[in-house]
């Protein structure tokens, strides 16, 4: 009798024990809050451990989430994720930094200069132009170089009278040249002549109101007994555009001078 109640005691607990693991070991998920209430590689998704993906970073390198499953990455996955307007915009901010360029390119002298009016003589252009290279452009673009300088002097000023006071001397003249008031350069005094050139040059850019201002004398210091130099003349200039085309500035209703000439050529860079 005993036997047969261990018998049916043992047979109840091992039923009892296979239908409590089908009710806690089943395949229903585990219930979690975060991945670290799942065990081995699942996931907590929709608040349940799951076999899965949440977003790309749950995937191996070369792949990524789709579907809550990692898939193998298409060839140009990247580009294809890109928006189709944000590469528009790209496209057109490139598009319009070139346009930018561009524009600032067409502001130079150099633009400038390839939309002139072809020419042969200085007559075929605008009055305020003058022909360069066979084109019409504006004398103020180009550097310009001033000089050499020639002149000539009277014996007499322009009321008949010796402006020079030294009896049997020729005079030594010289010149200071001023542009806009700073002075320049100051030539070498000729050697007892009346007529005297002198090579020094300034180069320099012009604008319309430029002043340029040659200043004459004779160096009589060293052998006048009254002391000092005589002052020749002083020629005031604006450079205009008959001058660049001429090439030179040429003094008139001078006094104590015969002839002053200054050339006035493009300086080669």
């Amino acid at each position: 009798m005993k036997l047969h109640f261990f018998l049916l005691i043992l047979f109840s607990l091992v039923l009892f024990i296979s239908c409590g693991g089908d009710e806690t070991t089943g395949d229903e998920p585990v219930p979690c809050e975060t991945n670290f209430d799942c065990a081995g590689s699942e996931l907590c998704i929709d608040g349940f451990c799951k076999e899965g993906c949440i977003d790309n970073t749950d995937c191996p390198i070369g792949q990524r989430c789709e579907n809550g499953n990692c898939v193998k990455k298409e060839a140009a996955q990247d580009d294809t994720e890109i928006p189709d307007e944000t590469l528009d915009e790209e496209t057109s901010d490139v598009d319009e930094e070139t346009v930018d360029e561009a524009e600032e390119v067409d502001e130079t002298p150099d633009e400038d200069t390839s939309t002139a009016t072809p020419c042969k003589e200085h007559t075929d252009c605008a009055d305020d132009k003058y022909c360069y290279k066979e084109l019409c452009i504006s004398p103020f673009i180009n550097k310009w170089r001033i000089g050499p300088i020639d002149l000539c002097l009277n014996d007499e000023d322009e009321d008949g009278d010796d402006w020079d006071l030294l009896i049997n001397t020729d005079p030594e003249p010289y010149v200071i040249f001023y542009l806009n008031n700073d002075e320049i350069f100051t030539t070498t005094p000729g050697d007892n002549t009346h007529c005297a050139s002198f090579q020094n040059t300034h180069d320099t850019f012009f604008i319309s109101n430029d002043k340029l201002e040659f200043d004459v004398w004779d160096e009589d210091e060293d052998i006048d007994p009254t002391g000092g130099d005589d002052h020749v003349e002083k020629l005031t200039f604006t450079p205009n555009v008959s001058h660049f085309r001429v090439g030179e500035i040429v003094g008139t209703g001078m006094k104590n001078m015969k002839t002053f000439t200054v050339k006035l050529v493009e300086a080669q860079e």
